[in-house]
């Protein structure tokens, strides 16, 4: 090959190359950014209280399992393994528009035959409009035997209507 064919060829790459970065920044200018979740029109009354659920994803014997928690059941207990990771996704809806999660979680633990108790103080999550539905979670990192973990949540429509879970306790094996 002569020189002359030498930089042709790498010419014609360096070409080729420039043209498919070009194609992709055209390209990735052109798609739309991710939608956001709309916003409901501003309520004037909302007849009917906000719907929760809570699904708790956590490992009882070896198996991996979820349990779906409402503003309908009773109080519920769930062991869980030992030192495994539990993590709970709570969700508002309403038609008219939700406004507020609030998660309340109490931690009890003991060691030594001393009982430890902390109440968990657990930032809102809030919309800025009125929106259909709104969610949020927390993991705890890992469940020992001596540990209880009782948690509610209490959901806030946008007029200002409540409703609350009963409280779901996490517990170690026994």
């Amino acid at each position: 090959m002569t020189t002359h064919a030498y930089h042709r060829t790498k010419r014609q790459r360096i070409g080729h190359t420039l043209a498919a970065l070009l194609a992709a920044m055209l390209f990735t200018a052109a798609c739309p950014a991710p939608t956001p979740i709309p916003c409901l029109p501003e309520p004037t009354e909302d007849p009917s209280p906000p719907s929760v659920l809570m699904v708790v994803h956590y490992r009882s014997n070896g198996i991996e399992t979820i349990r779906s928690v409402t503003e309908h059941d009773e109080n519920v207990m769930i062991r869980v393994d030992n030192a495994n990771e539990v993590r709970v996704v709570y969700i508002g809806s309403d038609s008219e528009g939700m406004k507020k999660l609030q998660p309340s979680v109490e931690v009890t633990w003991g060691s030594d035959g001393l009982q430890h108790k902390e109440n968990w103080t657990i930032q809102a999550t809030v919309a800025t409009c009125p929106r259909g539905k709104i969610q949020d979670q927390i993991t705890f990192a890992e469940v020992v035997t001596s540990a209880t973990i009782k948690m509610t949540v209490t959901v806030t429509n946008w007029l200002g209507g409540q409703t609350s879970t009963e409280r779901i306790t996490i517990a170690g094996p026994s």
